[in-house]
């Protein structure tokens, strides 16, 4: 009977040891994932008009999967033409942000990023504040933007 029961309390202290380190190693991947949309994130939404090259390329760095070649597209025939020719320069700052659920290689965020964007005919920047929800995915090179939604 004493067997039975070390036997057991030894299953259990197992078994909460691998929950323990499932929690923390899920926490952790949060933790990351999060840190890395508050710093990705601002930099595909930043952009002065002067140097919109390689600001875009930037802006694109920070993407992952299919997601990439659609927003390199958008980067190319929406952004681009239409920054140049407003001149727009803008500045993206995240407010606050949560994670919805993630695991180890997955999350989805909720950032709230407010932009502030001056033109050629507007100079003094206007800031606009918006709520996106943001996929991230962990590559071999740590967490990237892989799908945007607008909320």
């Amino acid at each position: 009977m004493l067997g039975a029961l070390v036997v057991a309390a030894s299953l259990v202290n197992v078994v909460l040891l691998v929950q323990g380190r499932s929690e923390s190693s899920g926490n952790a991947a949060r933790t990351a994932a999060l840190e890395a949309a508050e710093a990705r994130v601002p930099a595909m939404f930043s952009y002065r008009y002067v140097d919109l090259a390689a600001d875009l390329a930037v802006a694109g760095s920070n993407t992952t999967g299919e997601f990439k070649t659609k927003y390199a597209k958008v980067l190319r025939e929406v952004v681009l033409p239409n920054a140049r020719k407003r001149k727009v320069s803008t500045q993206a700052t995240v407010q606050a942000a949560s994670v919805i659920r993630s695991t180890s290689s997955h999350a989805e965020l909720l950032l709230f990023v407010n932009q502030a964007t001056s033109t050629k005919t507007a100079e003094q920047p206007v800031t606009s504040a918006t709520r996106i929800i943001v996929t991230m995915t962990k590559t071999s090179d740590g967490w990237f933007v892989s799908g945007l939604e607008p909320v």
